[in-house]
């Protein structure tokens, strides 16, 4: 077939132009985008750009304007394209010249010309015209693919698709389906049940020290109820954020895991307990237990008959949390919230902690950026007190190959510019 052909050396691409279509089912998707262009798909005013489409078939961009036509009703066409000034001046002049030359017929019905998408007659009998007829310029399409070309081969130069993405926040990448594993032992089943197995604040507080990378030690007699505890807490962060170390008989330092599980009868050293970046949690049978405090829950599949304590410094944790502490608490304080609905909403914040995340280190580590600017990006992403403390924490989740990407993202990439107002 005859087309219109044009290499770009530098990019090793060919663009071409053709007036049929080889495949049929490029045809027809073309020829809907076609006809929902001319026709539904119309912005206020009938003239300028709309995109519509669907995931499934594609996203059009179209361009919709007019060109003079004495033949069409109203003398005007509608036709799609990118470049419209230096069209609709040539039709002007066209349209100028064969007015004087034909007497308008004002019953005269609307065509569309859509090349080879198209067969329709216009209310005279004739084909209705192309726009080598409405132009006079038999050189038109070579002119266009000149244009969509460029447009192309520039678009092509200034928007590239990265993947930027950091570890899957899927649940079952950090998370053991907890029946699945602990399906005779008893054990916690959600991070709800867990919840309701404690006082709601000391929990809360215990997610907070989970989410800031603080060391959290779960002591308990039933090894069940410590593994299933840590899998549990472990959905509050990226999988790369988490080390783990279910059961060991003497205490482990935070540098080797934040997540540790030890025998209730362990004992924590001293210079751990006077620290603030500690939380201890204490799962007591009721057959072990001896002084009384805590709290006994039941829970859904089995009978928590537990006492569950929390040993932490709460002072510093109760004044202005992290947002997702109070979106959370907010959630579980809601008799109606099930665990499938905290699930999602973990998932959901995970997401937008993340991506702040790698924004944030992007923007940290390369290049320098005063003290004023880092303080600019903070708020633009609406981040602030232990907020920081998360999101410098919550950069560990990202892999080796998106940090790689984001540091060297910056060679091809404009770098952040923040304007300052007086």
């Amino acid at each position: 077939q005859r087309g219109l052909v044009s290499l770009d050396k530098s990019a090793e691409i060919v663009y071409i132009s053709r007036h049929e279509l080889d495949s049929p089912e490029l045809y027809t998707v073309l020829r809907h985008a076609c006809i929902r262009s001319l026709s539904c798909e119309i912005c206020p005013g009938r003239e300028g750009p709309v995109i519509f489409g669907d995931s499934l078939k594609g996203y059009v961009f179209s361009y919709t304007f007019s060109l003079k036509d004495v033949e069409a009703r109203g003398q005007q066409k509608c036709h799609i394209q990118k470049i419209t000034s230096n069209l609709q001046a040539k039709a002007l002049k066209v349209y100028e010249s064969e007015r004087k030359q034909v007497k308008r017929n004002p019953y005269r019905t609307t065509s569309f010309d859509l090349g080879p998408f198209s067969r329709k007659r216009s209310g005279t009998g004739k084909a209705t015209r192309s726009l080598i007829d409405i132009l006079k310029d038999s050189d038109i399409f070579t002119e266009l693919h000149s244009y969509f070309t460029w447009i192309l081969k520039e678009g092509a130069s200034h928007f590239t698709e990265r993947s930027l993405e950091g570890p899957s926040l899927n649940f079952d990448n950090n998370v053991i389906d907890i029946d699945k594993k602990y399906t005779l032992d008893a054990h916690f089943d959600s991070l709800l049940q867990l919840s309701q197995a404690m006082n709601l604040e000391d929990f809360l507080i215990l997610c907070q020290h989970v989410i800031l990378g603080n060391q959290i030690i779960i002591r308990s007699s039933v090894d069940s109820f410590i593994s299933s505890a840590i899998d549990i807490l472990q959905s509050l962060l990226p999988s790369g954020c988490c080390k783990v170390i279910y059961k060991n008989a003497e205490y482990q330092d935070s540098w080797k895991c934040n997540f540790l599980g030890i025998d209730l009868c362990t004992e924590i050293p001293n210079h751990i307990l006077v620290s603030d970046l500690y939380a201890l949690l204490d799962i007591i049978p009721l057959a072990h237990h001896l002084d009384g405090s805590g709290s006994s829950k039941s829970g859904a599949g089995f009978n928590l008959h537990i006492r569950v304590n929390l040993t932490t410094h709460r002072s510093k944790w109760k004044d202005k949390p992290p947002s997702l502490i109070t979106k959370l608490g907010t959630l579980l304080s809601d008799v109606k919230t099930t665990p499938t609905v905290v699930n999602q909403f973990l998932l959901a914040i995970k997401q937008e902690y993340m991506n702040k995340a790698k924004l944030f280190y992007k923007f940290i580590k390369t290049e320098y950026h005063t003290e004023q600017e880092t303080k600019k990006l903070l708020q633009i992403l609406n981040v602030s007190g232990h907020d920081v403390d998360v999101l410098k924490f919550w950069t560990r989740g990202l892999n080796s190959d998106c940090c790689s990407h984001l540091r060297n993202a910056q060679l091809n990439s404009p770098s952040l510019v923040f304007a300052t107002t007086r």
